[in-house]
């Protein structure tokens, strides 16, 4: 089968200007505590019930920041100038300091430069940055709080469930694709990321519920992230006086003593540091666990968060973030009123295991943030290039006057078979649409998105229609089948392989998220039958089966699926303490 050169560009042009939007952009509800919450009117109301330009402004605002607008209208200069417009002419109203009113211990955990960010009535791109974040951090909470995978009410298995989310939501790798910085939304958008991107983003949820959390390490550990994956580190989640533990580089928290069978409960830092065998129990053959008793007996203690929580503009933005927009943007270093803030929480949680001198700020994220806003071309290029499967699928359109040609488009046109040769027997009927066309073109990224939210129905469905219509694309006999946009060929069969691939895998992570645990298990196993060498969640797809099948209490075959894991997998001393308490 041919197809004309002018046909193929001419198609796929059609198809580009379609998908243009979902390729050159990219993008918080818990009740905040520790600011006055006064109602939006509050903020320059006239107090009349003519329209009030501060809800007007609000409401436009709010209107940006949902989060299936992320990948197509939404934009960075145009959010900070939204911000900037409601602050200007209501947020002034709300009072508030111009700069941080930090602690004396804290001020030096910021350079002049952050502490200039921090300071100030101008909202820029990266206080958008962090706002989107924040949105996605609830989003992460709010799904938690839902989820028939939480076993309790209390603050340490709202925890447990937390983390159990993240490492589930986010693969683990060495690096990031292409060596490039990201956001904390990109990486859980593309559902990969390092140890380190799995702390970030599970101490943040854990902020959008008010729960603290913190990066442990050795005391003269550089910050991990930067210096490496190998620097050792764990998050230490202070509550009820003591300080426990997770593990996110091994996807398990540090096991105690004390578990349950079918549930590894953490230990406390208090436990670690008496008792070795709590972090040995860890190691595996010649593989030590790389933290010690004695390393932790005086730890670093890394505060985890964008400048945005702790700067002066957010603080005055918290104040209208409440109700139906409820989203945690500030957690202030100062005590607000008989509120303690951050600085002093910590202070207390730490008492007995570190001093203030041995808090620092965690500076990977800072770097990960200040990056990703400033690539260059070159770099822009790449990141769109990782989002290319999401704007699967495309259509393939015979060409009537040229048989066995065709052209690829960006939507999908279907007539209503009930009216099929009606148009000119009855000229009323003729009067009727009886066409409908829609687009296909970022499908997955639509059912993305709305996993993201939390629509989980909804993510399926496209996902379903994804897996149902791309392989159309793969049936294609010519291979490979590229076009060159001006940036380098692009190959339409190997996006459309990966975003079913993505699907396939998504639709089981939706599953097992409403606790369908028994299709879910399903979906793991035909991903794993099924899968290619371009298949990329073949480990994940693996421990989310035996997740599954742990959740409906077959214990030894949920064991049974982690038992094939190579010893050189990194989470692999992680899956053997799962085995064992399995197996219990």
């Amino acid at each position: 089968m041919a197809m004309r050169n002018t046909q193929r560009c001419r198609g796929v042009i059609a198809v580009w200007s379609i998908l243009a939007i979902c390729l050159s952009l990219a993008g918080c509800p818990s009740q905040p505590t520790g600011v006055n919450k006064p109602a939006v009117r509050d903020a320059g109301s006239s107090g009349n019930d003519e329209t009030n330009p501060c809800d007007e402004l609000l409401k436009s605002l709010f209107d940006v920041y949902r989060i299936e607008k992320f990948e197509t209208t939404f934009d960075l200069g145009i959010c900070a100038n939204r911000m900037n417009d409601w602050y200007r002419g209501c947020g002034s109203a709300l009072g508030g300091n111009k700069e941080p009113a930090l602690p004396e211990g804290a001020k030096k955990l910021f350079s002049g430069a952050q502490l200039a960010l921090m300071s100030g009535e101008q909202f820029r791109t990266r206080d958008a940055s962090h706002v989107r974040d924040c949105v996605l951090f609830q989003a992460i909470a709010r799904r938690v709080s839902q989820s028939p995978l939480r076993t309790g009410e209390t603050d340490l298995d709202r925890a447990l469930a937390t983390f159990e989310h993240v490492v589930s939501a986010v693969q683990l790798q060495p690096k990031h694709s292409a060596d490039l910085p990201f956001t904390a939304y990109e990486i859980y958008l593309l559902g990969r990321g390092t140890a380190t991107d799995r702390a970030w983003l599970f101490v943040n949820a854990l902020r959008a519920m008010r729960l603290d959390a913190v990066l442990l390490t050795a005391a003269d550990a550089e910050d991990p992230g930067l210096a490496g994956e190998s620097v050792p580190f764990v998050v230490g989640v202070p509550m009820d006086g003591q300080i426990y533990l997770f593990d996110p580089a091994l996807g398990i928290p540090v096991p105690a003593k004390s578990s349950k069978p079918g549930r590894i409960e953490p230990a406390t830092l208090a436990q670690a540091v008496a008792d070795p065998t709590v972090l040995t129990q860890l190691d595996v053959g010649d593989r030590k666990y790389p933290l010690t008793s004695d390393r932790l007996k005086s730890p670093a203690v890394l505060l985890v968060g964008d400048l945005g929580y702790y700067s002066a503009q957010s603080q005055a933005l918290q104040q209208v973030f409440i109700g139906d927009h409820a989203v945690v943007v500030s957690d202030p270093m100062e005590d607000v009123g008989d509120i303690p803030g951050l600085w002093s929480r910590l202070k207390k949680a730490g008492q007995g295991h570190w001093g203030q001198e041995a808090v620092r700020l965690w500076k990977y994220p800072q770097d990960q943030i200040a990056k990703s806003l400033t690539l260059n071309e070159t770099q822009q290029q790449i990141r769109k290039g990782l989002k290319l499967r999401f704007m699967a699928y495309l259509v393939v359109v015979p060409d009537p006057n040229n048989p066995g040609q065709f052209t690829l488009a960006g939507s999908k046109s279907t007539r209503d078979p009930a009216l099929q040769g009606m148009d000119a027997k009855d000229p009323e009927v003729g009067g009727f649409s009886r066409t409908e066309t829609r687009s296909t073109s970022g499908r997955q990224m639509e059912g993305r998105l709305s996993h993201i939210a939390g629509e989980l129905p909804t993510a399926i469905k496209a996902y379903v229609e994804v897996q149902s219509n791309a392989p159309t694309i793969l049936n294609i006999p010519q291979n490979p089948l590229k076009i060159d946009m001006g940036s380098g060929p692009i190959d339409i069969k190997l996006f459309h392989f990966l975003a079913i691939d993505d699907a396939v895998f998504w639709s089981a992570m939706c599953q097992l998220e409403q606790g369908q645990y028994g299709p879910a298990a399903s979906t793991f196993d035909r991903y794993l039958r099924q899968a290619a060498k371009l298949s990329e969640w073949t480990r994940q797809a693996r421990r989310m089966r035996a997740v599954a099948l742990a959740a409906q209490d077959k214990f030894d075959e949920a064991a049974a699926t982690l038992e094939k894991v190579s010893e050189d997998d990194p989470e692999y001393a992680g899956y053997q303490a799962m085995i064992r308490n399995w197996k219990q």
